[in-house]
């Protein structure tokens, strides 16, 4: 009796969930990414339009739910912009 090796298509099978596994995080990392954008893009305005209307401490509140949100990948660089401001205008 000799034991079967593995078959090609089962073989193949598992290359093709690997591969569907990792083009799911992928776009699940992706996805994030893209709304942590709009999220940090409306919240860092917001702060901006705020600030340019003299009402520092809402412009705070905004711009601190940019710099404290939790995010993978900064696709904006919001954070960075936050903090490339003069300090006067920091807060």
């Amino acid at each position: 009796m000799s034991t079967a090796s593995s078959s090609p298509t089962s073989h193949q099978r598992r290359a093709f969930l690997g591969g569907g596994l990792l083009a799911l995080c992928l776009v699940a990392t992706v996805g994030c990414g893209g709304v942590g954008y709009f999220l940090d893009q409306g919240n860092y305005n917001q702060g901006h339009r705020a600030y340019e209307q003299g009402d520092c401490a809402t412009a705070i509140g905004y711009f601190n739910r940019v710099i404290e949100g939790w995010r993978l990948i900064d696709f904006g660089g919001y954070v960075m912009r936050f903090w490339s401001r003069p300090l006067a205008t920091r807060g």
